[in-house]
């Protein structure tokens, strides 16, 4: 309780389960100590919930499912030894049930587990398996605990599970071609929507990453990195009934992350760099970063609108559930940050006001409001 009050005074630690059942809450990475974090919750009034809790390991990437089943991807093991050279380390799936604060290791996989998903009816929960072999996106069927592979690639950027809950969208990369393909997790047959060859003469060639379906089905929002200079990274969206896919954002976005759909169906949220350069000061020993990072609201007749007023870093941009406000990742400068603010605006933009929910964010954290 000290240590953390220490970190935010204004904050609330309430039991684990001592949220409403119908409160939405934020899941996020929390930096406790040095390079670690754990999973905490935030509500709109700033109460936060510990869900869990060591000062040895890296808990990261929270999804919580419509059962109320808590995934995460986590370094911790037996040795409580803190390893620096981070990047070396194993990441594990767990999960914790609503019955139960104990957390409980899903896989025991050679290489590393990241990017959970549940399927929206909370019965299936995809990841992605990496090892020195390639990419492996998996599934694990929660009521009898097994584990099948689904798909291998050389990289795999993104999935996405449709509203029903019985395909995955998932962009991948190999042989030389970046595709965004439907895999139907019962029948095992895969469809491709869109494909590049990763040619650098062919300038409409672009990698896909991040597919996102909207939540009534109707559409499927993505990212595309252009491999042929300028390199623009822009939104689109694909229209399943017309077969076809449209760029939504201009070049001067480079949009980063993942894309986040508003409850109606009819607004995604990104967070973009926009006129962004750098360059090495030699005096300074350091990068300078110009422009920033803004969050832009794209409804999927094209329109668009910039959200964020302060200048800075914005990332992870969330809708609510009810679609009223957004949750974002805030540091005031561009470049590393030691951690960062978890903060929420009206979803009709900043114009000014923000509140901060916590103030020591990990800058490795993703966000996940339900």
């Amino acid at each position: 309780m000290d240590r953390f009050s220490a970190i935010c005074s204004l904050c609330l630690v309430v039991p684990l389960f001592g949220q409403a059942a119908d409160s939405a809450v934020i899941h996020f990475s929390a930096k406790v100590q040095g390079p670690a974090s754990n999973i905490y919750t935030a509500d709109a009034q700033g109460r936060i919930v510990v869900l869990t809790n060591g000062r040895y390991w890296r808990d990261l990437q929270p999804a919580l499912s419509s059962q109320g089943v808590l995934a995460f991807v986590s370094n911790r093991r037996d040795d409580t030894r803190i390893e620096l050279e981070k990047y070396t380390e194993h990441y594990q799936l767990f999960i914790i049930r609503p019955e139960s604060e104990a957390p409980v290791q899903l896989s025991a996989d050679e290489g590393s587990a990241f990017m959970p998903a549940f399927s929206p009816q909370g019965e299936l929960l995809a990841y992605k398996q990496l090892s020195d072999a390639g990419e492996t996106l998996k599934m694990v069927d929660m009521a009898s605990g097994q584990t099948s592979s689904l798909w291998r690639s050389e990289v795999i950027n993104g999935y996405s599970w449709s509203p029903q809950g019985k395909l995955l969208t998932i962009a991948a990369v190999s042989d030389g071609h970046s595709r965004l393909l439907r895999y139907d997790v019962a029948t095992e047959a895969s469809h491709t929507l869109l494909s590049y060859t990763l040619e650098p003469a062919d300038k409409q060639a672009c990698v896909f990453d991040a597919p996102n379906w909207s939540p009534d089905g109707r559409y499927l929002a993505f990212i595309c990195q252009s491999i042929s200079p300028p390199h623009t990274r822009q939104l689109w969206l694909y229209d399943p009934q017309e077969q076809q896919a449209q760029v939504l954002s201009p070049e001067s976005l480079y949009v980063q992350g993942s894309v986040d759909w508003h409850p109606d169906s009819q607004q995604m949220l990104v967070a973009a760099l926009q006129e962004f350069s750098f360059s090495y000061d030699e005096q300074l020993r350091d990068k300078v970063y110009q422009g920033d990072m803004g969050i832009f609201a794209f409804s999927v007749a094209g329109e668009a609108k910039r959200l964020s007023d302060s200048q800075g870093m914005h990332r992870e941009p969330r809708y609510s559930p009810d679609g009223n406000e957004i949750a974002y990742l805030y540091s005031p400068k561009l470049g590393e940050a030691h951690a960062l603010e978890l903060r929420v605006i009206a979803a009709e933009g900043e114009d000014g006001v923000s509140r901060t929910l916590f103030p020591k964010v990990a800058p490795s954290s993703t966000l996940a409001w339900r």
